[in-house]
């Protein structure tokens, strides 16, 4: 595997902590900035509504870009987002700057996953892209509950901080590291702008991502307060609380491990009966 998937993980790994470090830090946080659990969650939705806007519509206005190149703008503007947030003293500011730190986590993980792909080859491209969202899984897993944990200790501007750190070491192995400026081929459909724009409105495909929003809606709205919730209802420490983030983490990644067999088996199943 080209080691500059690796780093493709690497920069995934940055973009799932800034997803959810703030899930377990939701009581930190608002005590930090003397808020509300409730507003603190807005920080979750500022990052997702970034994300959001970013994958379909800058997706369509980069396709002309050098895949590298979209690659590293789209590093820049999450480690100066998460900086942005670390240094926050007030909600204002903290929204913005996670808003602007999402708009680079959509872009980067379409554009890393089709690129990995590429780079390997058709016979070895889904382990190139399990690879690379292994890094996203591997902070759900691992690094939230730690950052979890550490929130009990210490303030969470350097859990913040850190998170800007891990996108810069991205984007410097990006610069260094990646070697091939992948472009898609000339008068491919991706390169047309409109086309790509045109998309976005398109009945069959928003029905079809319809099934993704309801999915992501139902598990973030618990997931998001599940720190406070357990900490508030039940009176758990927030190292208990780190216990309790690691066993979903870990959960979610043998989940998404595994969801491609089950799928294969369900339908051969299926076949089998209909």
């Amino acid at each position: 595997m080209p080691f500059v998937i690796y780093i493709f993980a690497l920069s995934a790994f940055a973009l799932g902590l800034a997803e959810f470090v703030p899930i377990g830090l939701a009581d930190v946080m608002a005590g930090s900035l003397n808020v509300d659990v409730g507003q603190v969650g807005k920080a979750v939705t500022a990052y997702a509504l970034g994300a959001t806007v970013s994958a379909p519509i800058l997706s369509a206005l980069t396709a002309s870009w050098s895949r590298k190149n979209v690659m590293l703008v789209t590093g820049v503007i999450f480690s100066l987002g998460s900086l942005i947030a670390a240094l926050s003293s007030d909600m204002t500011t903290l929204l913005g700057a996670r808003f602007i730190a999402g708009l680079g986590h959509g872009l980067f993980l379409a554009v890393a996953s089709s690129t990995a792909a590429r780079l390997v080859g058709p016979s070895r491209a889904g382990s190139a892209v399990a690879l690379v969202f292994g890094g996203f899984t591997l902070a759900m897993a691992i690094g939230v509950p730690i950052s979890t944990y550490l929130g009990s200790f210490v303030s969470w501007r350097p859990l913040f901080l850190s998170i800007a750190a891990f996108g810069a070491l991205g984007f410097f192995g990006l610069l260094f590291g990646m070697k091939e400026s992948l472009k898609e081929p000339v008068g491919h459909p991706a390169n047309n702008a409109k086309e790509g724009l045109r998309a976005l409105f398109n009945t069959r495909l928003l029905a079809g991502t319809l099934i993704t929003v309801m999915a992501y809606g139902g598990t973030f709205i618990l997931y998001t307060y599940i720190a406070p919730i357990l900490i508030q209802l039940t009176e758990l420490s927030m190292s208990t609380v780190s216990i309790f983030m690691m066993i979903y983490g870990v959960a979610a990644a043998v989940g998404t491990s595994s969801a491609g067999k089950w799928l294969i088996v369900l339908a051969w199943i299926g076949r089998a009966l209909f």
